[in-house]
């Protein structure tokens, strides 16, 4: 009946101007390299997309599938297999980064959307869980996936690459819908309208 936000700690760190540091179309993934991530489709995506590079962050039973493919069409030079990382370099993948994708086929809430939108990122990905982050934070967020292959997949980069992001924007957006405050609230709220 109720959905509930969870409440998220965010850290503080340094949203600035570009300045020619970030990598122009830097997509970068988050996640456990299993069948439902739908790594290698993005990956297909990217293959098509001369002009962008990727960083995959994450383990899981695809690592060894994955880095055949980007060895076996030659992408090692525009995607990077990173593996785990700590959550300070991870800090520091994302805000190098222009776009978060997760084109999971599949996703129970969407935990790692909220942490890309924390570091400033537009995300693309499973549908329903960012239409219920969009709805929730009132503003577009990023790209709503309705089909998992490689050409949507491919469309959902360009078109977001083509709009203006505000990243300061997200991450406050962010910071005060998902903060321990607001969601404490909202239940207090729904425990009172129950009652």
């Amino acid at each position: 009946k109720h959905v509930l936000p969870p409440p998220l700690y965010i850290p503080e760190f340094e949203i600035t101007e570009d300045f020619g540091l970030r990598q122009k179309n830097h997509i970068v993934f988050l996640g456990n390299l299993l069948q439902h991530k739908n790594v290698l489709q993005l990956l297909e995506a990217i293959k098509h997309l001369k002009e962008y590079n990727l960083t995959i962050i994450g383990s899981g039973k695809l690592e060894s599938d994955i880095s055949d493919y980007i060895e076996e069409n030659d992408l090692h030079q525009r995607v990077k297999l990173a593996g785990f990382l700590t959550d300070r370099l991870i800090t520091e993948v994302f805000l190098s980064a222009d776009i978060f994708c997760a084109p999971s086929t599949y996703e129970p809430f969407g935990l790692v959307y909220i942490e890309a939108l924390a570091h400033g990122l537009p995300v693309i990905g499973y549908g329903p869980s960012i239409n219920e982050i969009e709805d929730h934070m009132g503003i577009l967020c990023g790209y709503q996936l309705e089909n998992y292959d490689a050409n949507s997949i491919k469309t959902a980069l360009i078109e977001t690459s083509k709009l203006k992001w505000d990243r300061r924007l997200l991450h406050d957006y962010v910071k005060i819908r998902y903060s321990p405050y607001h969601s404490s609230k909202k239940f207090a709220k729904v425990i009172i309208d129950e009652s």
